[in-house]
C-alpha cells in the first residue's frame, strides 16, 4: 500500500499506531481446496475444525468474493498479527484425516534480509495522514477477494526498503498413537506431493516518488527453481476503480536461479480496492521472494492441497482423503501480461485475461472432489461442498430395497475414477449411528475411463439380520491404496469420501412360536401351538405381493396327529406335512395361527424330539423339510419348538435264598430278602439327580407295619445308602440297585 507522500509525520499515527506510508505487499498462499464454492447451499453442520496452525492462526479466509475462483487457499501464517517474523521460523498447518491421522504441511522461512523488522499482516483497509495534512487511504485487493484472511503477509515496515527471504514447504500424512496429535507420539508417516505454492500480494501495489524523488515502482517477486515455467494465474480481483488505470501485471522471466514472476501495478493504487492476482507455481515447494516497496510491503505462503471429509452425523466418525487438484489453462508465458484491473486509454476497459480452471484430482467418486475447511458433520449428510456426484451430476442413491439375512444387496449406480484406485462402501444397516464391521461392502477397482467416473458394482454378500428399515446413511470411500478402505474412518493418502442419506426399505418378517407344554410324558394328551408372523419391516405386503408363513410338521407327525388349524386373519391350508398361510400384511401387522396335536407316542430314542419349524418369507418357501439355524432363529426369521420325551421306570423284584418271590409271598420271620431295582430312563434326553428310595412295609397276621427306616440300597458305582442320587442317567440307560433285609421277627 502506498501514498505519494515521501514521509509521514512522526505524530501522525497510522492504523497500527505508527506513522507510515504503506507500500505494495505480497502474499504467498497455498491453493488448498477446502472452502465450499460461493453460493452453495449448505445444511446446518456441527462446527468441527478440520485444520489449524502451530501459530494458532486460521488456515483459511472466512469468506470469498462472489467472483473468486479459488476461495480455498490455505495460508501459512508466520506469527500473530503485527508480531515480528524472525528468520528460521518453521510453521506447521494440519488437516484432520480421522483415526489420529493428519495431513501436515510444514514450511520454513529462511535467509531473511530486510532494512528493518518484518511483521505478520492481514489484508485490510488502511488510512493515514500525509505530511500536508491530507488523509490517504487504500483497500487491499486480496482482502476484498478473500475476506477474513489470516495474517499471512510477511510485511516490511521500513519505507523505501527491499526484503528478501526463502520459503520451503513439504507435506506428509502423519499417524499418531491413541493420544492423538496433542500427545505428539508419531507412529508413522507418508510423504505427500505438495502440488505447488501460491503467490499473491496482500497489500496494494503502487507507484510514486522514492528516494531523491526518483520514480519508484513497487513490486513483489517470486522465483522458482524449475526447468520450465511453473506459473499460472488461478484467481484475481478486478478492483473497485472502474474509472482509473490500476492493474495487477506480471513479468515472467527465466533467470539463472529459475523462473520468476514479478507482480506490479502499472499505475497508482485504487483507494477503494486495488486490483490483484493470485499465482500458482505448480509442483514447486520452494520460492525465493523479493519485496520492493515505496512504503510498507508484504508476502505470504501456502499450498494446493487439502482434505475431503464425509458429512454424515458426527457419530459416524471422521473419514478423510487427501485431495490435490489438477489445473488447466491460465499458463503465463514469458514476458508481460496484464492479469486484472482497469486500463483507461481514451475509454476504460477491464482486463480480460483468463484464469486457470481447477480440475478434478486423479482419483474421485464421480467427476470431482473438493476438500473442506471443516469436517462438515450434518444431520442429513448435505453439508459438504457441491462435489457430491458419485451418482452422477444431480443424482442420488435410490432407496435400498433388501430382505435382511435372506438375500445379498448390490449397489450398481455409484461411480468412481482413477487408475489403480479402489472403492468400498458402508451402510448403517442397523441404524445405530456407526459403521460396523459387518456393514461393509466388497472392495472393487475403479475404472480408469470417463471424466465423470464409470459405474461400479458394490455388493454386500449378507445383509445383517438386524437391519432396520427407515432413514440411514451410506458412506463411499475411494483410495489409491486398498488398505485405506479397511475401515469406514481414517485417512486415504489420495482419494475421495462421500456420505449420503438413504432410505432402507426392509422386507422383514419375524416369526414366533410356542407350545403349552415344555416336554412330553406318557400323561400328555394334546399340545396346543401358537405361531405368530409379524411384519417388522417398513414395506407392506399386498395381495399381489403376499407374506408367507409355513409350519413344517415333518418332525412332529411321527409322535402326534394334527387337529384343526385356525388363523386370526385369512385362511391357513394343510397339505401333507405343512401348514401354509399367505396374504397381505401391513407394516407392524401380524397374523396368528393356532392348532392342537394329539400325542400318540413319546420320543424315547436318545436325542429325539417332537419338532416342528415355522418360517416366514416374502416368497413361497421351497419344498422339503425346513431348517432353522440358531442365528436365524435369534433373528426371528424362523422359530422351532422341540418337545423332548421324559420317562422313568423302576422294575423291582424280590428273592429269598436265591429264589424269586411272588407278590404276597408269606415268609418266616428272620428270612433274609434281597430286592433288586432296575431304574431305566425311557425318555429321549438325559435325566439328572434321580433319587432312589424304598420304604419297607411288612404285614403281620394281616396287620400292616410301616417301618420307620428305609431300605439300605447299594447302587454300585452310583453309591449306597437309604437315598441314592444317581447323578446323570442317559436316555435308555439302566442302573441296578439292590437291598437286603431280614423279615422282622415276632416280638
Amino acid at each position: 500500500m502506498h501514498t505519494n507522500a515521501r514521509r509521514p509525520r512522526a505524530d501522525a499515527p497510522g492504523r497500527d499506531g505508527i506513522a507510515r506510508v504503506v507500500a505494495g505487499a505480497v502474499a504467498v498462499g497455498l491453493a488448498l481446496a477446502l472452502v465450499p464454492v460461493t453460493g452453495a447451499t449448505r445444511a446446518a453442520a456441527t462446527d468441527h475444525s478440520a485444520a489449524g496452525s502451530s501459530t494458532g492462526a486460521r488456515v483459511y479466509a472466512t469468506g470469498a468474493h462472489q467472483d473468486a475462483a479459488v476461495p480455498d487457499i490455505a495460508w501459512i501464517t508466520w506469527a500473530g498479527e503485527n508480531e515480528t517474523v524472525t528468520d528460521g521460523t518453521t510453521v506447521t498447518n494440519w488437516h484432520e484425516l480421522g483415526d489420529d491421522a493428519w495431513l501436515e504441511v510444514t514450511c520454513t522461512l529462511s535467509d531473511l534480509t530486510s532494512g528493518g523488522p518484518v511483521t505478520a499482516y492481514a489484508p485490510r483497509a488502511n488510512s493515514w495522514e500525509n505530511p500536508d495534512g491530507t488523509v490517504g487511504r487504500s483497500t487491499d485487493g486480496l482482502g476484498q477477494l478473500y475476506p477474513g484472511m489470516p495474517p499471512a503477509g510477511v510485511r516490511q515496515v521500513v519505507d523505501d526498503d527491499t526484503t528478501t527471504f526463502t520459503v520451503s514447504c513439504d507435506a506428509e500424512v502423519v499417524r499418531y498413537d491413541e493420544q492423538g496429535r496433542a500427545g505428539g507420539n508419531r507412529i508413522g508417516s507418508d510423504p505427500v506431493e505438495l502440488g505447488g505454492l501460491v503467490f499473491a500480494e496482500p497489500e496494494s501495489l503502487n507507484q510514486g516518488p522514492g528516494p531523491n524523488d526518483a520514480w519508484m515502482i513497487e513490486h513483489v517477486k517470486a522465483t522458482a527453481a524449475s526447468a520450465a515455467s511453473p506459473w499460472r494465474v488461478i484467481d484475481r480481483y478486478q478492483g473497485a476503480c472502474a474509472g482509473q488505470t490500476h492493474t495487477a501485471t506480471v513479468d515472467i522471466a527465466q533467470e539463472a536461479a529459475g523462473w520468476s514472476a514479478r507482480l506490479f501495478n502499472e499505475s497508482v493504487q485504487c483507494g477503494d480496492g486495488s486490483a490483484t492476482a493470485v499465482l500458482l507455481a505448480q509442483d514447486v515447494d520452494t520460492l525465493d521472494v523479493e519485496l520492493v516497496g515505496q512504503g510498507f510491503s508484504a508476502a505470504a505462503v501456502g499450498y494446493v492441497l487439502g482434505v475431503d471429509h464425509g458429512d454424515a452425523p458426527e457419530s459416524y466418525g471422521v473419514a478423510g482423503a487427501v485431495v490435490r487438484p489438477t489445473w488447466s489453462g491460465g499458463e503465463l508465458p514469458p514476458g508481460r501480461t496484464r492479469l486484472a484491473g482497469t486500463v483507461c486509454d481514451g475509454a476504460c476497459y477491464q482486463v480480460g485475461t483468463a484464469v486457470a480452471t481447477r480440475g478434478a484430482p486423479d482419483v474421485s467418486l464421480g467427476a470431482d472432489v473438493r476438500a473442506n475447511t471443516t469436517v462438515p458433520f450434518s444431520a442429513d449428510a448435505t453439508a459438504d461442498v457441491p462435489d457430491e456426484d458419485a451418482f452422477g451430476a444431480g443424482g442420488s442413491p435410490a432407496a435400498v430395497e433388501v430382505e435382511p439375512a435372506v438375500a445379498p444387496y448390490t449397489l450398481a449406480t455409484a461411480r468412481c475414477r482413477g487408475s489403480g484406485a479402489h472403492v468400498a462402501a458402508w451402510l448403517d444397516w442397523d441404524g445405530n449411528g456407526t459403521y460396523d464391521d459387518d456393514e461393509r461392502s466388497d472392495t472393487v477397482a475403479c475404472p480408469g475411463g470417463s471424466a465423470a467416473g464409470d459405474v461400479v458394482t458394490l455388493t454386500w454378500s449378507q445383509v445383517p439380520a438386524d437391519t432396520r428399515g427407515g432413514t440411514s446413511f451410506l458412506r463411499l470411500r475411494a483410495s489409491t491404496d486398498p488398505a485405506d478402505l479397511a475401515s469406514a474412518t481414517g485417512p486415504a493418502v489420495a482419494g475421495d469420501v462421500e456420505d449420503w442419506q438413504v432410505q432402507i426399505l426392509a422386507t422383514q418378517l419375524t416369526v414366533a412360536k410356542s407350545a403349552d407344554v415344555p416336554y412330553l410324558t406318557d400323561g400328555t394328551g394334546t399340545v396346543a401351538y401358537t405361531v405368530t408372523l409379524r411384519n417388522t419391516g417398513n414395506v407392506a405386503f399386498t395381495h399381489d405381493r403376499p407374506a408367507y408363513v409355513v409350519d413344517d410338521l415333518t418332525g412332529a407327525l411321527p409322535y402326534a396327529t394334527l387337529g384343526e388349524v385356525t388363523a386370526s386373519t385369512g385362511t391357513a391350508s394343510v397339505t401333507a406335512d405343512r401348514i401354509t398361510w399367505s396374504g397381505p400384511l401391513d407394516v407392524g401387522a401380524s397374523v396368528t395361527l393356532t392348532y392342537r396335536m394329539t400325542v400318540t407316542q413319546v420320543p424315547g430314542t436318545a436325542g429325539a424330539a417332537m419338532r416342528n419349524v415355522a418360517v416366514g418369507s416374502a416368497t413361497p418357501p421351497a419344498a422339503g423339510p425346513l431348517g432353522c439355524e440358531p442365528a436365524s432363529q435369534a433373528a426371528g426369521l424362523c422359530a422351532s419348538v422341540d418337545l423332548v420325551g421324559l420317562g422313568l421306570t423302576v422294575d423291582k423284584t424280590a428273592a429269598a435264598d436265591g429264589a424269586p418271590l411272588d407278590d404276597g409271598a408269606r415268609l418266616t420271620p428272620g428270612t433274609p430278602v434281597t430286592w433288586t431295582y432296575v431304574v431305566t430312563n425311557t425318555g429321549s434326553v438325559p435325566l439328572r439327580d434321580v433319587s432312589v428310595v424304598d420304604l419297607v412295609t411288612e404285614t403281620r397276621d394281616g396287620s400292616p407295619l410301616v417301618t420307620d427306616d428305609p431300605a439300605h440300597l447299594d447302587c454300585g458305582a452310583h453309591g449306597a445308602g437309604t437315598d441314592v442320587v444317581l447323578g446323570e442317567l442317559a436316555a435308555g440307560e439302566q442302573v441296578t440297585c439292590t437291598a437286603t433285609r431280614q423279615v422282622v421277627p415276632r416280638p
